[in-house]
C-alpha cells in the first residue's frame, strides 16, 4: 500500500491524477499488477521480491545476486 500510495503521489504532482478517477484507479492497477507479477504482497518486502526475481527469472547466483547488491550500495 506504501508503495502504491507513493507512485500515485507522483502521478498526483505530475500529471493531476486524483484519488476516485477511473485514471486513477487504472494507474493504481498497473502498478499493483506489476507488483503482484514481481512477488510483492503483503508477506513479501520489495527488497525479497526484487532478489527472488534477479535468481529465479533472470538467473543470477545467489553469489551473483549478492556482488550486484554490494556495488549498488
Amino acid at each position: 500500500e506504501e508503495i502504491i500510495a507513493d507512485y500515485m503521489q507522483s502521478f498526483a504532482n505530475y500529471y493531476g491524477t486524483e484519488p476516485g478517477t477511473r485514471q486513477y484507479d487504472a494507474i493504481s492497477k498497473v502498478i499493483t499488477d506489476f507488483l503482484a507479477k514481481l512477488g510483492v504482497d503483503a508477506d513479501t518486502t520489495i527488497q525479497e521480491a526484487a532478489e527472488n526475481y534477479i535468481i529465479g527469472t533472470i538467473g543470477l547466483t545467489p553469489a551473483e545476486t549478492e556482488a550486484l547488491k554490494e556495488s549498488l550500495t
